[in-house]
């Protein structure tokens, strides 16, 4: 079974503002690359990329993170640097993407309601493994890994105790269907503020959530925007299942 948890106020106000302060200074430091880059300054335009990149808050814009770091990168290399040289001044570019990380407790039960007035409950899909991702239509970096959430559900079509459905949460049912009827995003949008807010205590997101058989919380990972998303978390589903 797939599911995907969105919420139109995923997190609390004050985490909000803290990741917005986060994007501010991230801006600033990418003016200052700029700038370094217009003087010839390119060992200044890498670091003021690289602040950048750190100042950027990993689960709420991976995508932005990974863009300074790439800017850096670039310059780097227009600067005489090299590969072997870059590893050795940025470790995190041989990281990778996230990888999911083991949870093990159990999964609150939840009552919701789709946007077509359908319950959905988390115990009737008991004996299923559950693919959950949270995210809210006001998140850019949320609508970013929405279609590889969707080929994720088309991967899952058919495999039986995996399931078939795709649930989507968020606030207003009319805004949410026209987001998802523009995106070419086949799913059924549940309504899911307030669990996501005051039951599950998401601090950032996007989050991807698997649930095994038992109802406990296997794996957790952040933003799905790396080519290999759909197939680890199939991987990771597996391992829940067992």
């Amino acid at each position: 079974m797939i599911a995907a948890v969105e919420s139109e106020r995923a997190t609390t106000e004050s985490v909000r503002q803290k990741q917005m302060l986060a994007m501010h200074k991230a801006a600033a430091w990418e003016t200052r690359a700029r700038l370094a880059q217009a003087e010839s300054r390119r060992l200044d335009a890498v670091a003021s990329c690289l602040r950048a990149s750190n100042a950027t808050p990993r689960d709420f814009d991976p995508v932005g993170r990974t863009r300074f770091a790439d800017q850096a990168h670039q310059v780097w290399l227009t600067a005489g640097g090299t590969e072997e040289g870059w590893l050795v001044y940025w470790p995190e570019a041989s990281a990778g993407p996230p990888q999911w990380t083991t949870i093990g407790r159990q999964m609150p039960d939840f009552s919701l309601q789709d946007t077509a007035g359908h319950p959905v409950r988390l115990s009737d899909l008991e004996r299923k493994t559950v693919f959950i991702n949270v995210s809210a239509t006001w998140c850019g970096p949320c609508q970013g890994e929405l279609p590889r959430v969707q080929r994720l559900y088309d991967t899952l079509q058919g495999p039986p105790g995996r399931g078939s459905r795709h649930v989507q949460c968020g606030r207003e049912p009319r805004r949410e269907r026209a987001i998802h009827e523009r995106a070419q995003l086949f799913v059924s949008v549940v309504l899911a503020q307030r669990f996501v807010d005051e039951v599950t205590k998401v601090e950032a997101i996007p989050r991807n959530w698997i649930i095994d058989t038992a109802g406990q919380l296997r794996f957790e990972r952040s933003a799905g925007f790396d080519d290999t998303f759909v197939k680890d978390a199939i991987a990771a589903m597996g391992q829940a299942a067992k």
